[in-house]
């Protein structure tokens, strides 16, 4: 690695840090080039669908909930544990064959957005407006 390189990834955040009146502690190497505006994180589930057991399917997936406002972002990340709990029952009912379309990704991204934003008590244009899958793979023994 060059120092150049170093000196950017690492004095570039401390230099904002400072002209913001953040303490250095709180600026870590890690946080160099990430943005404010990275977006949520991925939520990650592994679920088995289909037949369990023997023979049964799982399905590895990363969601991201694209939320419509600052304040819903915030109402998401308080209700994540109840979400993820949902979320986990909405893929278990899936059939690996209905998950081997477009068609039905879209719909089990449909199923997610209507039972976020009923838990949240919001609609698309005020909380959760777009379930995005990051991440999609079915595995078949």
């Amino acid at each position: 690695m060059s120092g150049q390189f170093l000196r950017r990834t690492l004095v570039t955040p401390l230099l904002i840090a400072a002209t913001l009146g953040v303490p250095a502690t709180a600026v870590r190497a890690s946080d160099a080039g990430k943005s404010a505006a990275a977006g949520p994180a991925p939520m990650q589930f592994v679920v088995n669908i289909g037949k369990t057991g023997r023979g049964g399917t799982v399905l590895q997936v990363q969601v991201v909930l694209e939320a419509a406002t600052p304040a819903a972002s915030q109402t998401v990340d308080a209700y994540k544990p109840q979400l993820q709990h949902d979320i986990n029952l909405i893929i278990a009912r899936q059939t690996p064959e209905s998950l081997r379309t477009a068609e039905g990704k879209n719909a089990l991204a449909e199923q997610i957005l209507e039972s976020v934003n009923e838990t949240l008590g919001t609609k698309p244009k005020n909380g959760v407006k777009q379930v995005l899958f990051t991440h999609f793979i079915l595995q078949q023994p």
